[in-house]
């Protein structure tokens, strides 16, 4: 098993404020000089950023559906995550609020104004959008297909851009978008990314739609080759590297569009009856607007089993 080191910002202070001397400093001046920031929250994105999918915290825990037990667990190692600072860090007793982790649904307008512009952004980019895991909201399912129907043509009225986009790129940009995805980095190349969780996809490295019309072709090419049994190393490569882009799944599993959220002042829990991931009351305040008269406050039926 292997262990990755965690430095706390006690000992270096914040990026943002590093001192401009070069001179080496005593532990007693580094307690004196550090500053910081935990009500900043980019400062705490910068946080966030240094960890990578290789600087992992490996601890042993019972089995999930021990759930007392794994609960309590949990609960250590949380603790232990605080306790193991210094005795003089500041952190402990001043965190970062949980808000800078959830995603809230009080300012409707907001919100929904984000979602139009992460579409006017993302429609720049359909020539690129790889073959899509429509799972978490079925365009097959009559209900879900009513459903992006209804989206789809409020955001067309609501966006400028997207004169050449076809019904299969706006259902693709519309869940990407719904999702918190929003197009990153250079222009020229076609990288997606959430600004919360800080992952980001370059959607080449995905099955590409062109694909499809192939698909009939590959099989029989893979028949063959299951009687001759062999089968090029690259198409081995492929099939293991390259799959279908699900905007769910793609998030890190700590994502805050994928947590409980809340339309009030108080944060949502996993545990709150009501308990809805933040993209689905998103998807709800779109859809009222989009059709009153058939949604309303009513909430829109999902795959929750996703």
């Amino acid at each position: 098993m292997t262990y990755f080191p965690f430095s706390c910002f006690c000992s270096t202070s914040d990026p943002a404020s590093h001192s401009q001397s070069d001179a080496p400093s005593t532990p007693q001046e580094s307690k004196v000089s550090v500053t910081i920031t935990p009500l900043n929250k980019e400062s705490f994105l910068q946080r966030v950023d240094s960890f990578s999918l290789q600087t992992i915290l490996y601890v042993s825990l019972p089995q999930p559906w021990q759930k007392e037990e794994y609960s309590l667990s949990c609960d250590k190692v949380k603790e232990k995550l605080i306790s193991t600072h210094g005795n003089i860090c500041p952190w402990p007793e001043s965190p970062s609020p949980e808000s800078f982790v959830k995603i809230s649904m009080v300012h409707h307008k907001q919100q929904v104004a984000l979602y139009h512009q992460r579409v006017s952004d993302l429609t720049n980019i359909t020539k690129h959008l790889p073959r899509f895991d429509f799972s978490v909201l079925s365009d097959q399912n009559e209900e879900d297909a009513f459903i992006l129907k209804s989206l789809r043509e409020y955001t067309m009225e609501k966006v400028e851009s997207g004169e050449n986009v076809d019904e299969d790129e706006w259902n693709m940009i519309i869940l990407l978008a719904l999702f918190g995805w929003q197009k990153s980095g250079d222009p020229s190349l076609p990288v997606v990314s959430c600004e919360c969780c800080r992952k980001q996809a370059g959607l080449w490295n995905y099955t590409q739609r062109k694909a499809d019309t192939d698909v009939k072709e590959e099989e029989n090419v893979d028949e063959k080759q299951k009687e001759e049994d062999v089968e090029p190393p690259q198409k081995r490569i492929k099939k293991v590297n390259q799959s279908t882009f699900n905007p769910a799944v793609e998030h890190r599993p700590w994502c805050p569009w994928l947590l409980p959220s809340s339309t009030d002042q108080n944060l949502a829990t996993q545990e709150d009856d009501n308990f809805k991931p933040a993209w689905q009351l998103l998807l709800d305040v779109l859809l009222s607007r989009a059709n009153p008269s058939k949604f309303g406050t009513t909430s829109p039926l999902t795959n929750k089993t996703q």
